[in-house]
């Protein structure tokens, strides 16, 4: 009998298996969201939460007790991330907040125009024109992000990636018609990168109640004036009408609750609860345990495997070997074939998730 190539999907039922995209307009509380989750799903251990502030955002300055790493580059964002990854045991995050994806789309670009450098040995101006032109520099830079964040889920922490959003003209195709909606303000190409993966796409909408309208007379015309009585601020899960981009992985969640962490959670909850059918409390406490150690399992595999790569000296290897195999013999080249072949690496275009080890090996075969 073969391998088993299936098995029957369970649901996850603890709210750090998901990833979550928060998204708003600025300063409407997305960051004080994340802090305020962290809080309450910890229980007031705030040791749970890290918030990764990128490039020139600050908006957890306000936040008192809020763990936080500043990115102001994509160096520094790699530094956090292997650190993360490759030494989980040394902190208690559960959960990691990218404040905002926007900005981690921004400190990509640079990046992007580095690795161009070092593969063409020259320098390029524009990201359009990068890895020659035609979309391929867009598409590394959605390659970098990706990889990212997939190191961050691999390693067993819940996502929260925050960012920006704005009123667009949206007009879908085969139609006339016009209308407008709340969604992203990145790119559409850019936003898929993150929001393709999260399992909540949520969004956050601000409700103004106008009072005390009157009509004035302006330049001849009539028109009704008031002032601000009260402001609701609103989580969207779902919205039918799509007035606002938002979504959910759950067939069953509110479409909408007032914006705040106890509300979140509860939502995230009820939606769970109603996708793991027939479980008992006492059923999903065990679930949770049960993905959390798979979590953790998963999570050191990946921390051993990464402590095998070491990204700078893999860059030294690669260009000493890419130098001296051309030169070397036919009896040598043989001896790195079998090398590959032993590590199941394919070229050295990417070397990037070889072990270092097996390059030392191919480098000294050449010597």
């Amino acid at each position: 009998m073969g391998k088993k190539l299936w098995k029957t999907n369970e649901v996850k039922v603890d709210i750090a298996s998901y990833m979550h995209y928060i998204r708003g307009v600025k300063k409407v509380g997305k960051t004080t969201l994340f802090n305020d989750l962290v809080d309450k799903i910890s229980g007031g251990d705030m040791s749970q939460g890290l918030l990764i502030s990128l490039g020139d955002e600050d908006g957890y300055k306000a936040l008192n007790g809020l763990m936080v790493a500043t990115a102001k580059n994509w160096a520094e964002l790699n530094e956090i991330i292997n650190e993360l990854v490759n030494n989980k045991k040394d902190n208690d995050f559960k959960f990691i907040g990218l404040d905002t994806v926007d900005e981690l789309f921004n400190i990509g670009v640079e990046e992007v125009l580095r690795l161009h450098k070092k593969k063409y040995n020259e320098k390029c101006e524009t990201l359009n024109s990068a890895f020659g032109g035609y979309g391929a520099g867009r598409d590394k830079l959605k390659d970098i992000v990706r990889d990212q964040v997939a190191r961050l889920k691999g390693a067993g922490y819940g996502i929260f990636a925050i960012g920006h959003t704005k009123l667009r003209n949206v007009k879908e195709k085969g139609k006339s018609e016009e209308y407008q909606q709340l969604t992203t303000s990145l790119n559409f190409d850019y936003d898929s990168v993150i929001a393709d993966k999260a399992d909540i796409v949520a969004t956050i909408s601000i409700d103004k109640d106008i009072v005390d309208v009157q009509n004035i007379n302006v330049g001849g015309k009539t028109k009704q004036i008031g002032s601000i009585g009260g402001v609701t601020r609103w989580i969207h899960f779902r919205d039918d009408n799509f007035n606002v981009d938002c979504g959910a992985r759950f067939g069953d969640i509110i479409p909408k609750v007032e914006l705040s962490a106890e509300n979140y959670i509860e939502a995230i909850e009820d939606a769970i609860k109603n996708s793991a059918k027939g479980k008992s409390k006492e059923d999903i406490e065990k679930m949770k345990a049960k993905e959390i150690a798979e979590r953790e399992e998963k999570a050191e595999k990946l921390a051993e495997e990464s402590s095998k790569i070491n990204p700078e000296k893999n860059e030294e290897l690669t260009e000493l070997i890419k130098n001296k195999f051309t030169s070397a013999s036919q009896v040598v080249k043989l001896k790195v074939k079998e090398i590959m072949d032993k590590h199941n690496i394919a070229s050295f275009k990417d070397t990037s998730d070889t072990p270092t080890e097996a390059l030392q090996e191919i480098a000294e075969a050449l010597n």
